[in-house]
């Protein structure tokens, strides 16, 4: 059901829409889909993949739904970056 809405949202170019049906789609195990949803993400908003942490940490979550978001992006082509100290 959240992989329709999100699908019907798609239409607008709304960026939880990408986001919200790449996740559910991983969940639902069509990664493959899932990793085009991904891909189309890009083309759209490409500073999503540079941005991803600052984007998500304003977004009111509940409780480990962002670290479930980042799994199921990552799951789909999103490379996570890691700072060095």
């Amino acid at each position: 059901m959240a992989a329709y809405h999100a699908r019907q949202l798609l239409q607008e170019s709304s960026l939880s829409a990408y986001i919200f049906l790449t996740a559910s789609l991983v969940q639902g195990g069509q990664v493959t889909e899932a990793e085009g949803v991904y891909t189309k993400l890009l083309e759209n908003r490409p500073v999503f993949a540079v941005n991803y942490k600052k984007i998500l940490q304003n977004w009111p979550l509940p409780d480990g739904m962002r670290e479930m978001l980042l799994q199921d992006l990552q799951l789909a082509g999103l490379k996570v970056i890691a700072y060095r100290n």
